[in-house]
């Protein structure tokens, strides 16, 4: 009787802490529905939809021709990639924290991480890559098997596949698995055929290369990410601390050389957060409370951290306040309010003045003419004109565009 009520009572409590992730999940996704509709198509995106024959460009051009041409069909599949990826990482946490509410904790911190919100919204790779190693370490937790066909599509599919199969060679070196080292050595011979990572005249980027890591995973997070990782494939490697080690080490050494390409090679480094979490909370609860405050005091800093650099990028229509100069994420906006202004002037078709801007606007049905232009105000300073289009954040001006009829035009 007692060990069935003690059976019942931990089913309550993981029923519960289901019911607090899903909670958490839904607050996330609001929160990111909430961006996609203040941002605009990015330049790169627009692009990439017209002119790219990726598996990220056919998700969004699929979702796109059932939906429409809009922000949210565009963004939609790769929100959903991003619920199944925090889903799949919060069965992956079940199994590797000691407590099993700690793996919300690993969902919060995870759902802080910049480079995480960034890849939730944008058309690109990265969902797919963390998806696909997200499920190898799930099936490796969950049914002690490595699958051997999710190694092959991504070695074919990116050339993150390096990584990953770099990291089972040293997961076959130190478990003398002779079947996992021949194909590791196989497969990574032929990503690095197909995808030549390597490339170009040797320039250093490695700085660069830690300044962007540092503001994807945000700065104090990302040191001890490092720490963490190190810490535990000392103890006990395992393909789960494997493929960060791996990947953070083969990033930097490529990164001596040449730019390395962030979209395919920071994904799979983020599924060593669970560790992180385990490391965190093990130096708090083995010390006493008078000595555990300053570990504890540790991760408040690095949670703060974290939420004001996700805050920032999500919230940065707030330096509108302080200055009407346009922000360092002003190359997602105005596209949508330009494209909505042109409709309501009864114009379809356009001269525009940038290229960037010109295939921006033709995701929102705005194509290519030659009965109007538009140019930016600065341009004209001393013109008054009637027809203008002001994009304005947070009460500020921050561009004028003014729409003109091409005289040559009958």
């Amino acid at each position: 009787m007692k060990i069935f009520h003690l059976r019942t009572q931990q089913s309550r409590c993981d029923l519960l802490n289901h019911f607090y992730f899903l909670l958490l999940l839904i607050v996330h996704v609001v929160i990111l529905t909430v961006m996609i509709n203040e941002i605009s198509i990015y330049y790169k995106e627009a692009i990439l939809l017209q002119k790219d024959a990726s598996v990220a460009a056919w998700m969004a051009n699929f979702f796109i021709d059932v939906f429409g041409h809009n922000d949210f069909a565009l963004r939609l599949p790769f929100l959903i990639l991003h619920i199944i990826n925090v889903t799949l990482l919060y069965l992956i946490s079940l199994k590797v924290v000691r407590r099993k509410e700690d793996a919300l904790l690993v969902v919060f911190i995870y759902m802080l991480i910049p480079g995480v919100n960034i890849i939730a919204l944008l058309v690109s790779k990265s969902s797919i890559i963390l998806l696909i190693t997200l499920l190898i370490v799930f099936l490796k937790l969950y049914f002690k098997h490595i699958s051997y066909v999710l190694f092959i599509v991504i070695t074919f599919l990116d050339s993150s596949g390096a990584v990953l199969l770099l990291s089972l060679f040293f997961y076959g070196l130190i478990f003398k698995n002779v079947k996992i080292l021949i194909f590791s050595i196989i497969f990574f011979g032929a990503n690095m055929y197909i995808f030549s990572p390597i490339r170009g005249v040797p320039e250093a980027y490695f700085l660069d290369t830690l300044g962007l890591f540092a503001m994807l995973l945000s700065p104090l997070l990302f040191i001890y990410y490092c720490y963490c990782v190190y810490d535990s494939v000392l103890n006990k490697a395992s393909l789960l601390n494997l493929i960060p080690f791996v990947g953070i080490i083969f990033i930097l050494l490529l990164s001596t050389r040449q730019e390395i390409d962030i979209e395919s090679f920071f994904p799979p480094i983020l599924v060593g957060l669970p560790l992180v979490v385990v490391k965190i909370l093990s130096s708090i609860r083995l010390r006493l409370k008078v000595y555990a405050r300053a570990y504890t005091l540790r991760l408040v800093v690095i949670l703060v951290v974290a939420f004001l650099s996700t805050a920032l990028l999500l919230g940065n229509k707030i330096t509108y306040l302080f200055s009407s100069e346009p922000n360092f994420a002003y190359s997602f906006y105005e596209a949508k309010e330009i494209a909505h202004d042109l409709k309501a002037m009864g114009i379809t078709h356009i001269q525009v003045y940038s290229k960037t801007l010109r295939e921006r606007l033709k995701f929102y049905g705005i194509s290519d003419g030659d009965k109007y232009k538009l140019e930016p105000f600065y341009s004209r300073k001393n013109k008054t004109f009637e027809n203008a289009i002001v994009i304005k954040y947070l009460g500020r001006v921050i561009h004028v565009y003014e729409v003109d009829p091409i005289k040559s035009h009958p």
